[in-house]
Order: C-alpha cells, then sequence, then structure tokens
C-alpha cells in the first residue's frame, strides 16, 4: 500500500532517528534555497534523498496547533485535528547571527483543496 508519511514517521526520517533539536549535517551544494531534483539534493544518514532543504512535504495527519500531544509511533494523529487542513514539513536553512549553520525543522497547516510549487510529498510503501 502506498501512502504518505505520518508526522511522526516523516521527523524520525528527517532526523535519520537522532532526537536533537536541530540537523547539523549539509553540503554547500544545498545551500542555494532552490528546488532540486531528488537525486541532486542531499542524502541524510539513512540514504534518504531531498529531506532537507528541498520543497514542503505533506504529512497523512490534519493540523495541530502544537506537537505536544503527537503520538511517538507510527499511527496518525487524528484525535482533535483540523481536517480541513493537512501538515506539511520541512528542513531548512538556517543561518545564525555568528555564522553558524543548522537544519532547523519546521511545521504549518495547508489546506487539503491547495497546492503550491514550493510543496511536494514522498511516497511510503508498506507491505500488505
Amino acid at each position: 500500500m502506498y501512502r504518505l508519511p505520518t508526522e511522526a514517521e516523516w521527523e524520525y526520517s528527517c532526523r535519520a532517528g537522532k532526537h536533537s533539536q536541530a540537523i547539523t549535517y549539509f553540503e554547500d551544494k544545498n545551500l542555494s534555497r532552490k528546488i532540486r531534483r531528488v537525486k541532486d539534493s542531499f542524502k541524510n544518514k539513512w540514504g534518504l534523498y531531498g529531506i532537507t532543504g528541498n520543497v514542503w512535504e505533506f504529512c497523512l495527519d490534519p493540523w495541530h496547533d502544537n506537537y505536544i500531544f503527537a503520538p511517538n509511533n507510527e499511527r496518525v494523529w487524528t484525535e482533535n485535528g483540523d481536517a480541513k487542513n493537512i501538515v506539511i514539513r520541512t528542513a531548512n536553512f538556517f543561518k545564525g547571527k555568528n555564522g553558524d549553520k543548522a537544519w532547523v525543522l519546521q511545521r504549518r497547516k495547508q489546506s487539503r483543496q491547495s497546492g503550491s510549487w514550493r510543496t511536494g510529498f514522498r511516497i511510503l510503501y508498506t507491505q500488505p
């Protein structure tokens, strides 16, 4: 079965299992702030391409104002969610005042009825 990742799966995959607040691995070719073909983008420690610094990606979960009570497994978080909006996630480059560099995880909501050239998707395959 093919599907979108849940928000928890997306974040776990982006961090490649890390629990740190920011992701600090990157290459200069990813700092151009432009959309790239997946195979031309940076891969994380698990070999997943394009998770950091490419486009916002749809998640399966409906929108929640915060991530505090989210499940800590792959389950879709539907309880008390805003069914009209879906979660989109990205990890963007951030350059601090001191020149330090990091990837910062971000989340926002997007209407299920709209799209953007900055929004894409990642498909998971789950064996039946």
